[in-house]
């Protein structure tokens, strides 16, 4: 089932924790009581600009309504990122932002991992995705510093979750290298449709579990598990959950249901959320 953007409605925090439909400045696309986990989608950074359209009730609508399925309500967030934001929230998504986060958001996001021990899931893009011409594409963002001009004073992704991603654009279909982890059971295959891979900073705690032909150090998929208990993934592409749904030129694609996309991306979800 496909949702129409006019169907999404405002709903405030304190509602949404008594059980009925209210987050301020949260959106969401369910006329259900809420009930279980809360899984936020962030919409605030350009994430339906050029030709993506990873929100909820476009291209990431298939996928929304199995987290439902699946027992969580899922909400969409088009407000500045704070801690009072994500205060009810235990899953955080960040598909593709093509707008940077501010400086108090991203310290908002980390206490929301490292301190609340919150699970979070970056969805980045190939380089030189920089779809509304600001400067800055999900690479750099999630990295904290543009293409070719690290900086370990900046960096975001690197230095507090244990990855960054590499400044690179893979093809890959499909991705058979998958190794052993929560998020990987019951995957074996999934493709890389023009996106990066990464490059751990810690191993201690970040993990590759899904890698491109001829790399077995820069994995496509990462996962990270933080010693306060803060959860973290990372993909490499934001194509392979893309139903064919949405306003753009993704909807000329469907990928959810090839491979073990779909899997994959529940599977994820419920690790963050430590429901697996």
């Amino acid at each position: 089932m496909k949702f129409a953007r006019s169907f999404v409605f405002s709903l405030t925090l304190s509602t949404l924790v008594a059980g009925t439909f209210a987050f301020d400045g949260v959106k969401a696309v369910n006329t259900a009581q809420a009930v279980g986990k809360t899984i936020l989608f962030d919409n605030s950074k350009c994430n339906t600009c050029g030709n993506a359209d990873w929100v909820i009730n476009g291209a990431y609508s298939d996928w929304a309504r199995d987290l439902r399925n699946a027992g969580y309500n899922v909400i969409e967030n088009k407000s500045t990122i704070t801690s009072t934001l994500l205060s009810s929230v235990d899953v955080l998504v960040l598909p593709e932002p093509n707008t940077n986060f501010s400086s108090t958001e991203k310290s908002a996001i980390n206490d929301f991992v490292i301190n609340k021990g919150k699970g979070l899931y970056v969805i980045a893009d190939h380089a030189n995705s920089d779809r509304n011409s600001d400067g800055w594409d999900s690479v750099e963002i999630f990295n904290g510093y543009t293409l070719g001009n690290y900086s370990s004073t900046s960096e975001w992704v690197g230095k507090y979750f244990g990855f960054r991603v590499n400044e690179n654009d893979k093809f890959q279909d499909p991705v058979t290298d998958i190794r052993s982890h929560a998020i990987t059971s019951g995957v074996t295959a999934v493709g890389v449709y023009n996106g990066a891979t990464f490059k751990i900073t810690n191993s201690t705690y970040a993990k590759g579990v899904a890698y491109v032909s001829g790399d077995t150090t820069n994995p496509y998929i990462v996962a990270s598990q933080l010693p306060s208990g803060g959860r973290v993934s990372a993909i490499g592409d934001s194509s392979p959950y893309n139903d064919g749904t949405g306003y753009t030129s993704v909807a000329s694609y469907y990928s959810y249901t090839q491979h073990s996309h779909a899997k994959l991306a529940i599977n994820t979800i419920k690790w963050l959320a430590k429901d697996l």
